[in-house]
């Protein structure tokens, strides 16, 4: 019997390396030509779905996240700590958190505590770590079995000592360059004998210690970037520097051994080095974990990200407000692809549902647009799961800004604001709510916050129940993305309306909040502006008095223990008075007569000079019998004031035509 051995490219042009070539082997007996035909793949392995090597493993993971205590965690480590953990959490494996404080020189005081708040935070949490074990989980505590393994290798020929200065180096370096090489060994210590070497220590001579590299460059098999492998080796690097501390090379290393670390999810930026590690584990004999290496978050321009493009610490995100599972969410959409999966809001058991290895090659363009459309969401999951605990870690950081805002609008009687100042214009709010005053006098802080959770709950669940997802994503009065939105576009259900705001908005916004566009017919003379305007001003007053009118017959009536000033009695109220607006609308008369005032804008002017935010029953019941009151009398009281004026003057046609909103910044200066 006769083997012949057929070596066979492939046709296809993109499969030309060597390692493609298939095998085809014909057996030959007196009987048969053809027995059988069999095609390897690369080595002798079979044929693998190139998807394989994306599905979980069957056995649990054991995963780390090993930060550098020299800086905050900011989006790029959160995402390689949140993928870590579902590669973990979805294979019922162990997440490990270890620090490396390797660089004595670089490390930031408090950027280890920061560390732990900023996940506690995040809700990631890991099952070994320095604060959950007396094992050594940080890289300074772990000297001795760095050295240890050092010693090893130097004693087996696989790394030594290395006595030249940085002049020396970078003269070598210099030298191959010009003679157009590579300087692969970078010293002249590797041909030293390992006895004169030692001599040298023992006198005292500084040292590094340098890895023994490869002859041939080292290949890698990575599950994103499949094989990879450097054009020339790596040089002899160091392992082991002069002041005793491991670098970051050999030390991750030796502590993912000894950890038992099976997988490595982490920056694209240290698969060049994944070279050095692989070599190694090789030389010790161990078996490298499997690698993933994420493309880099960059800006919409392709650079860099950087503090001007939100690459931030994540505390600032969290004293902002936004929510944990938001930002979890937006992190996670940064460079892994979900397959067929539709739905962009994922918590964090969803993640751990859908997690795949099946990561994007390349960076990643992080575009901060969807970041207050996953808030919107995960506040509305918030509320609507009823978790009280973390509904209330919501109200925490709002009633922070409340009191800050607060305490500078007093102080603005006397100084002007700091330029790090981001609250509602000091000139343009009241004192604090007389329900919310009152509140603070009985209970302290609990009365601010309850009354905090109240207006989330109301305006956050409306926009959920509007039914018009279109509109909560593009409407950024449906729900805010952050605390400081919130309490911005909120200012009036907190603090009190400065009559000068409640008087301009009126003026200049009169007819836009009362009569809609398509009733004012196409020829507008000034006549008809005058009449229409006296006309507003006559049922603005008729709409407030009556409101007034039915509120002190509820205060009058006797509802025994029970107190009258309830949503249950005021929604009534508000449906009676707006049963009017059914009827079908009819454009004004040529005089300006004939169409019906919007009584809910003018009742949403004259308790919030808002024109969004709860309905107007909530809006009373939220800000209590004295302010609501005390807001209609002092909108009656402009309403009548100007009734009385034989003549004003307004721009309502700009007004009208170009829409506008109700309340500005500048409401002062336009009046």
């Amino acid at each position: 019997m006769s083997v012949i051995t057929v070596l066979r490219r492939p046709v296809c042009p993109k499969c030309t390396r060597i390692r493609s070539l298939s095998v085809t082997r014909l057996w030959f007996s007196s009987s048969s030509t053809v027995d059988e035909k069999f095609e390897l793949g690369p080595a002798t392995t079979k044929f693998r779905n190139p998807f394989e090597k994306l599905r979980l493993p069957n056995t649990p993971c054991r995963t780390r996240f090993a930060p550098s205590p020299t800086g905050y965690l900011h989006l790029g480590s959160l995402r390689t700590a949140l993928f870590n953990y579902l590669l973990a959490r979805a294979t019922g494996g162990q997440f490990i958190l270890r620090i490396e404080d390797t660089d004595q020189s670089r490390l930031v005081p408090d950027a280890e505590e920061r560390l732990y708040e900023d996940l506690k935070w995040a809700g990631l949490k890991w099952d070994e770590g320095p604060d959950v074990s007396s094992l050594p989980y940080r890289q300074s505590q772990r000297l001795v079995l760095y050295n240890n393994f050092a010693k090893q290798l130097i004693d087996e020929g696989k790394a030594y000592k290395c006595f030249c200065s940085v002049e020396e180096l970078e003269l070598a370096q210099r030298t191959a360059q010009q003679r157009g090489g590579h300087h692969g060994h970078s010293c002249s210590c590797r041909f030293h004998s390992s006895e004169s070497l030692q001599k040298r220590a023992e006198a005292g001579q500084p040292f590094t210690v340098r890895f023994k590299s490869s002859e041939t460059p080292v290949v890698v098999q990575d599950i994103v970037y499949g094989r990879y492998c450097r054009n020339v080796r790596d040089d002899d690097f160091i392992i082991m520097k002069q002041d005793g501390f491991p670098t970051y090379h050999f030390a991750n290393v030796i502590d993912d051994k000894f950890m038992k670390i099976t997988h490595v999810i982490r920056g694209a930026e240290w698969l060049v080095s994944t070279p050095k590690h692989v070599d190694l584990y090789n030389a010790f004999g161990w078996t490298p974990p499997a690698f993933a290496h994420l493309g880099l978050l960059v800006n919409m321009n392709r650079q860099k990200m950087s503090k001007r493009d939100g690459d931030i610490s994540i505390s600032w995100y969290r004293e902002r407000g936004y929510l944990p599972s938001a930002l979890l969410n937006f992190v996670a959409m940064l460079g892994w692809n979900r397959g067929n999966v539709r739905s962009d809001v994922m918590t964090l058991h969803d993640m751990i549902n859908q997690f795949t290895l099946n990561f994007s090659k390349g960076d990643s363009a992080v575009s901060f647009e969807k970041l207050p459309f996953l808030q919107r969401k995960h506040q509305q999951l918030l509320f609507q799961q009823k978790a009280y605990e973390a509904q209330w870690s919501f109200v925490n950081p709002i009633t922070d800004i409340i009191e800050s805002t607060e305490t500078t609008r007093l102080l603005s009687r006397r100084t002007e604001p700091s330029q790090s100042y981001t609250g509602p214009d000091p000139l343009l709010l009241d004192s604090l709510g007389a329900g919310i005053r009152e509140g603070y006098r009985e209970n302290g802080k609990g009365s601010l916050q309850t009354h905090i959770l109240t207006l989330l709950r109301l305006t956050i669940l409306r926009a959920n129940n509007s039914n018009s997802a279109s509109i909560s994503i593009s409407d950024p009065s449906k729900t805010h993305a952050t605390c400081q939105d919130f309490v911005t576009q909120h200012k009036y259900l907190f603090w009190g309306i400065p009559k000068h705001v409640l008087e301009s908005t009126f003026v200049c916004d009169m007819l836009s909040r009362s009569v809609n566009q398509a009733q004012v017919p196409a020829i507008r003379h000034a006549k008809f502006w005058e009449n229409l305007h006296r006309a507003v001003i006559r049922e603005t007053v008729a709409a407030l008095r009556s409101l007034l009118s039915l509120l002190s017959e509820l205060d009058a009536q006797d509802w025994g223990e029970e107190h009258p000033w309830t949503l249950d009695r005021l929604q009534p109220i508000v449906k009676t008075l707006g049963s009017s607006e059914t009827a079908p609308a009819a454009p004004p008369n040529e005089d300006g007569s004939g169409f019906r005032v919007g009584i809910f804008k003018v009742y949403r002017w004259a308790l919030t000079a808002l024109d969004h935010g709860p309905s107007i029953g909530n809006v009373m019941n939220i800000l209590g019998k004295e302010e609501t009151l005390l807001r209609l009398r002092n909108a009656l009281e402009i309403a009548e004031k100007y009734e009385m004026m034989p003549k004003v003057k307004t721009n309502h046609r700009n007004r009208l035509a170009s829409n506008s909103r109700i309340v500005s910044e500048d409401a002062t200066t336009r009046f």
